[in-house]
């Protein structure tokens, strides 16, 4: 199947599609939203938390799309929901998750790490914002470097992925990348 791709952080020119395409993806695979039509000659911001049924068409419109990819989620908020509130969290993810069940695609959410490296163990309290963003979804991984191995070079670390929740099989080390 294709992709959809819902992009803020990245120049979708210049870095989005070069590393999709790096991956092994055909231009043709994937398409970034840019916004949704506000009339004929302009577009406003898509926001998660607010434009549900309009992307349910947009998907419904194009059934070869099985994979929605969105980064990061906490970018396409309205000022109505709090990233760091539980309950605005859930609300506004809970559609989202009925939404793939409905069309049967997957959804990845991009959520980033904050800076406290003093987790004390708990992968799980890592990620930016509230616990929503980890506790709703069937799956979390989390890509981390290893930064204790310098003897590949400045620009070259180790990186994995690692499952810290997955609720249909063991937690694991899923791929080493260097």
């Amino acid at each position: 199947g294709k992709s959809l791709l819902i992009v803020t952080e990245e120049d979708v020119e210049a870095v989005v599609k070069p590393r999709c395409m790096a991956a092994g993806l055909d231009a043709k695979d994937f398409s970034v939203l840019a916004g949704l039509k506000a009339d004929p000659n302009s577009r406003q911001p898509f926001l998660l938390d607010e434009h549900i049924a309009s992307l349910r068409s947009a998907l419904k419109e194009r059934p070869e799309i099985k994979l929605l990819c969105i980064d990061p989620p906490t970018a396409f908020l309205s000022g109505k929901t709090d990233a760091y509130r539980e309950q605005d969290v859930r609300m506004a993810i809970t559609p989202l998750s009925e939404l793939a069940a409905e069309l049967k695609i997957s959804v990845v959410m991009v959520v980033h790490l904050n800076k406290d490296k003093k987790s004390h163990g708990n992968s799980l309290t890592r990620f930016s914002g509230s616990m929503a963003w980890v506790s709703v979804p069937r799956a979390s991984i989390m890509v981390i470097a290893d930064e204790r191995d310098r003897t590949l070079g400045p620009h070259q670390i180790d990186r994995y992925a690692l499952t810290n929740k997955m609720n249909t099989a063991p937690n694991t080390v899923l791929h080493r990348q260097v």
